[in-house]
């Protein structure tokens, strides 16, 4: 330690260090219809985020971060957990630490485990041509609110409850100023064995054209080839945004599957009435999905659901979102993302309040049904993707949550 705060005093930047604690009490009901319904499953997960970051010469800065994750929770829940949307955050990484840290491997888990994470390792470089990131990052694009069809990476669930920061990915990644606004973005995302099928490169150029923020996007993910393009602009006193890519499934492997390809576009609009009430409107649309629900059983051997990134079963998706800032401290704010094929809705609803500068309180409900609910018993989790409306299919899920930034 003496030796690092030498070194900080000779270069004028001491290491900082800055942390959060999050805790999340969740009850999570998932209805069957049947006489042997599942009882409520209970989880209180907790979160103790620590970061660092050094800047030992002004175009040079070291940073990191680390998590540990206390969980009581139903045993159910360390396995496949219910909430599960079908893909891994983790997927682009070399190597990692064991995720459970207790129990260990050889022991059996019950209700009580305490994960870890090293979500961030990261040097970043900054010459007078640009920057250079090298190590564990978060990266992420989109203008889409709900739904990013270009964000193959660690994309966001739609029913997540943290979504504060992404997940760390292994990447060496440099961005290029070629304008006042304009970038050229390119990377590569190392994933285990450093094997093309679980890695992936891109190059990204983002410019202003009329008025109009304008990015486009060719990657090479888990042998797939992406074409991508992000518009968005002010539209009068709203503001919209198209987001579309076109993937050609496994373009890059020695097995190319055959009609297979996918496009994903998200198009949309918001605005805010005087600061307080806020509103979005979002058409989701993925060639990938099926219009009857009956084709859903055959969509997950397919290549977009496999390596693509897609995990939701429909063709078309409405997307409405409100906010209010019902007082300077406490914002309430609900969502829904509606199949109209299969009528079947997930709402999410949630209310936060500020308690101090770095203390808040959530509390909230994700629900998932079906506007015409079908017969028979609900299918549990590891039945998803049956031929029920899509959304009947997840659980109803009430939280209330608290979290301090130190």
């Amino acid at each position: 330690m003496a030796l690092i705060a030498f070194a900080a005093s000779a270069s004028g930047s001491a290491p900082s260090f800055s942390g959060c604690w999050k805790s999340y009490a969740t009850a999570i009901y998932l209805e069957t219809g049947a006489s042997d319904s599942l009882p409520v499953m209970g989880a209180v997960s907790n979160s103790l985020r620590l970061e660092a970051s050094w800047r030992p010469a002004r175009w040079c800065r070291l940073s990191g971060a680390y998590a540990l994750a206390p969980r009581v929770q139903d045993p159910v829940l360390f396995g496949e957990g219910v909430m599960s949307a079908g893909f891994a955050p983790f997927g682009y990484r070399l190597d990692d630490l064991r995720a459970q840290l207790y129990p260990g491997p050889c022991d059996t888990t019950g209700s009580f485990a305490v994960l870890q994470d090293l979500d961030r390792l990261q040097l970043s470089l900054s010459p007078d041509l640009g920057d250079v990131y090298i190590g564990r990052q978060a990266i992420s694009w989109g203008s889409a609110r709900v739904i990013n069809p270009t964000d193959f990476i660690a994309p966001w669930a739609f029913n997540e409850l943290d979504t504060e920061k992404r997940a760390g990915v292994d990447a060496a990644r440099a961005r290029i100023p070629l304008g006042a606004l304009s970038e050229l973005d390119v990377g590569a995302l190392f994933g285990e064995d450093f094997a093309a099928r679980n890695s992936a490169c891109y190059a990204r150029g983002r410019f202003y054209l009329a008025g109009t923020d304008v990015s486009l996007i060719a990657a090479d993910y888990r042998e797939n080839l992406m074409i991508g393009l992000d518009l968005a602009r002010a539209l009068g006193g709203a503001s919209g945004w198209l987001e579309a890519a076109w993937v050609g499934a496994g373009v890059f492997s020695e097995e190319r599957p055959e009609d297979e390809d996918f496009v994903r576009a998200s198009l949309g609009a918001d605005y805010s009435w005087g600061g307080e009430l806020y509103g979005f409107l979002e058409y989701h649309y993925s060639s990938a999905g099926a219009t009857d629900r009956a084709d859903y059983p055959g969509l997950a051997p397919s290549a977009a659901y496999q390596t693509g990134g897609v995990y939701l079963l429909g063709k078309h998706y409405i997307c409405p979102g409100i906010s209010w800032q019902a007082t300077p401290l406490l914002n309430v704010a609900g969502q829904l993302l509606l199949n109209p094929a299969d009528q079947s809705g997930y709402l999410m609803a949630t209310a936060d309040y500020s308690v101090a500068q770095n203390v808040w309180l959530q509390a909230g409900v994700f629900a998932g049904d079906a506007l015409n609910r079908s017969d028979g018993r609900q299918p549990g989790p590891a039945e998803r993707g049956g031929s029920e409306p899509e959304f009947e299919c997840y659980p109803d899920v009430f939280f209330s949550s608290f979290g301090w930034y130190f």
